[in-house]
């Protein structure tokens, strides 16, 4: 059962009606109250799986940053020697 499905139970409790076979009841507040129950842990079950999942890909960066090699020095630029430019007069 999903969680929107025990909210409308939770819902159609509180407004008086059996939450599965919409017949009137007495105490509706009582009644919705395992239905609301339920909705939350699957909800928390649910982010709690979303933040674990944010966790471990931080986790596989900062290990990637810290394995990273240092990058090798860039090599200097070359040098073109001095020569003297050859006119023909």
């Amino acid at each position: 059962m999903d969680t929107t499905e025990l909210i409308r139970r939770a819902e159609a409790a509180m407004d008086g009606k059996h939450p599965q076979h919409g017949f009137s009841i007495n105490d509706g507040d009582q009644a919705a109250v395992p239905y609301l129950l339920m909705g939350l842990v699957k909800e928390q079950r649910a982010t709690n799986w979303h933040l674990e999942g944010i966790a471990n890909s931080l986790s596989r960066i900062a290990k990637a940053l810290e394995q990273k090699p240092e990058p090798a020095p860039t090599p200097e630029p070359k040098r073109r020697p001095w020569l003297p430019s050859r006119r023909s007069a």
